[in-house]
């Protein structure tokens, strides 16, 4: 039982692996990872792609968009709207 319970663990954490990069309530993995750096919250990864035409848009922001090598899709945290422009948006109430 136990050989049986140690290639069924292998395999699980290579299907977690896997599906990692679209778990979107995962934790963020940068907080366990003593560094300066940006990095990916799904994998732990430094080597971020810049994604330059696409951006993450919220009702007051706007962000750059990263795509890390084990495919996930992550954001900025510093938004590229200035504080000059987010004093003259109006955010809609629904009714």
């Amino acid at each position: 039982m136990q050989t049986y319970n140690k290639g069924d663990v292998e395999l699980l954490e290579k299907i977690y692996l896997k599906l990692r990069p679209w778990i979107k309530n995962h934790p963020n993995i940068g907080l366990y990872i003593e560094s300066m750096e940006e990095v990916c919250p799904n994998c732990g990864n430094e080597n971020l792609t810049w994604v330059e035409d696409k951006f993450y848009y919220t009702q007051t922001s706007k962000f750059p968009l990263f795509l890390c090598t084990c495919g996930a899709y992550g954001r900025s945290r510093k938004s590229i709207v200035s504080k000059e422009v987010k004093k003259s948006l109006i955010v809609g109430l629904a009714k």
